[in-house]
């Protein structure tokens, strides 16, 4: 939406002007006033204005100067004169000074339209090729070592993507890996710090350990970096092979990075007094299993190797140790992350009332958690995770008594007594479609709220500011929504409602009053009658007057 203002000396110029754009009823365009350039720049400190139309005559400050000083301030913004014939001499001089054009006022209203468009075109063009599309792409740039490390951290809590989704967001993230082959995962840690109350030189060591890092990689290799807690760092990492070499270099390849994180423990220790555990996964993961890998060294670090220090060891020796495989230690928690990553799914769905998602997700949820292949204190584990998600949310409808009829949170614990799958899915299905339906009318009554609240207020103010603007500022929200929320509620524009009911209340006036015609006009919000006039002819085919005596000459012969 573009913010036009119309500016002139004369009031009723100015409302004429307002009133023959609002009858266009363009979505895509916020109208604002002033009767001088002193009012225009002080209107244009506390809003974005995009179009100035002007007269380039005025007292005070003219239309000339005030370009001068909008050009210095807001140099985007597009600023279209009129003028008449005496005036030509100016038009050239406001070109110059940065004027978009400049109209005859002896020309018809199309062509003001038709600038005003042209305008808008302008402002369209320079966003896609100037100084604001150059520094969208540095921030844009700036920022993307952390949406690169959003989407890893996604797919290692276990967001499941289609291969041609990862590819096309390794593309567009420019992340250094390969999306279609396997990768070895690494897991490092900081030995004796944990995430309460750290320093501050604490909260750098892990970027201390990744710049180590960087230095002692070699070209052999691909890799990304993404810390995790203020302890941990975990790198992704995947080998360069030439054409020739043989896919045995997967099996000396960790080799190698025992070696080289061996120089990483050595010199964070040597010169900055930082003691480094490292795991290594000593076999490549494809990228659908690469969560359930990064939860199996997290737990081994955490457990395998417990508070000892300075560990530098591969996955599968570790398991020697313990006297087991890999395979072993993680066969029960085998799926457990990509559980919990579907309950956080879920867990956001009801929040943002997306009920299809939801209950997709919820299907697959149950599916794995009645798997009698997963140990019982698992599966009890997720249901209870579920259960207490639907719990919060009903215990906060149920607070806010949105339906006719709480609903009792016992019915969940229940049926996971009654360990009856149907009777389960059955329950839960139940509390969410409950939660779902109170989010729903909550939203909706909220909504009707703000339309009532609007329709009071252009009830009782019509003969007043009852724009757009104005009244988005009452309701507190930006004048684009106002507008998209109005019409998806009522199916009919706010302008559109506001112009019917100045329309039907001057009708009302017209013949049950003998009101004259220019303080009907007022009392529907127009300073001019003359404007009011060309309003009420564009609806009804006829002038106020016109209409008045035409149905008071029928009802007489009625």
């Amino acid at each position: 939406m573009y913010r036009l203002l119309i500016v002139d000396d004369l009031p009723i110029i100015v409302q004429s002007m307002v009133q023959f754009f609002e009858d266009l009823h363009r979505e895509d365009l916020e109208i604002l006033s002033a009767v001088s350039a002193f009012e225009t720049l002080h209107l244009m400190k506390s809003n974005k204005v995009d179009i100035v139309i002007s007269d380039i005559k005025m007292p005070g400050m003219s239309g000339l100067d005030m370009l001068k000083q909008i050009k210095d301030h807001w140099p985007r913004c597009k600023v279209i004169l009129l003028t008449s014939y005496s005036d030509f001499k100016y038009s050239k001089d406001a070109i110059s000074l940065g004027a978009f054009d400049y109209i005859l006022k002896t020309e018809d209203d199309e062509k003001i339209v038709e600038s005003v468009d042209k305008a808008i075109r302008s402002l369209n063009e320079e966003f896609e090729r100037d100084e604001l599309y150059a520094k969208t792409k540095e921030q844009l740039r700036e920022s993307l070592p952390n949406m690169q490390r959003a989407f890893l951290g996604d797919i290692l809590r276990g967001k499941q993507v289609s291969a041609e989704v990862r590819k096309n967001q390794f593309d567009l993230l420019q992340i250094p890996l390969d999306p279609s082959k396997p990768v070895f995962v690494t897991i490092g840690r900081i030995d004796g710090q944990t995430g309460d109350n750290l320093e501050p030189e604490e909260i750098q060591s892990i970027y201390l350990v990744q710049h180590v890092f960087e230095e002692y990689a070699p070209n052999l290799f691909r890799y990304f970096a993404i810390p995790n807690e203020p302890s941990k760092c975990i790198w992704l990492i995947q080998p360069v092979k030439s054409g020739t070499e043989s896919d045995t270099l997967s099996d000396t390849f960790p080799d190698l990075l025992l070696g080289i994180f061996e120089n990483v423990q050595n010199t964070c220790r040597n010169l900055f007094q930082i003691t480094l555990s490292i795991l290594i996964g000593r076999k490549p993961v494809i990228w659908r299993d690469i969560a359930q890998k990064y939860d199996d060294l997290c737990l081994e670090l955490g457990w395998g190797l417990g508070v000892n220090r300075e560990i530098l060891v591969t996955d599968d020796e570790l398991a020697d140790r313990a006297g087991g495989s890999d395979a072993d230690f993680s066969e029960e928690g085998e799926e457990e992350r990509p559980r919990f990553e579907r309950l956080n799914r879920l867990t956001d769905y009801l929040e943002n009332n997306q009920r299809w998602l939801f209950f997709q997700t919820f299907e697959e949820y149950l599916d794995v958690s009645f798997d009698n292949k997963t140990p019982v204190y698992y599966r009890l584990g997720y249901l209870h995770g579920l259960a207490s998600t639907l719990v919060y949310y009903i215990s906060k409808t149920n607070r806010r008594a949105i339906a006719r009829e709480l609903y009792d949170p016992k019915r969940i614990y229940t049926a996971i007594d009654s360990k009856s799958a149907s009777e389960i899915k059955s329950r839960f299905t139940e509390a969410a479609l409950y939660i779902f339906d109170c989010i729903e009318k909550e939203r909706r009554e909220q909504s009707h709220g703000v339309i009532e609240k609007i329709h009071d207020y252009v009830e009782h103010n019509l003969m007043n500011d009852v724009s757009l603007k104005t009244l988005a500022e009452r309701a507190n929200f930006n004048s684009s929504y106002l507008s998209r929320l109005y019409k998806q509620m009522t199916g009919r524009g706010l302008r559109e409602y506001v112009l019917d009911l100045k329309l039907e209340r001057a009708q009302f006036m017209l013949l049950e009053s003998d009101m004259k015609v220019q303080d009907i006009a007022q009392a529907v919000g127009y300073q001019s009658s003359l404007a009011f006039i060309r309003f009420f002819k564009s609806q009804v085919q006829m002038t106020p007057q016109e209409y008045r005596e035409v149905k008071k000459s029928m009802e007489k012969r009625s």
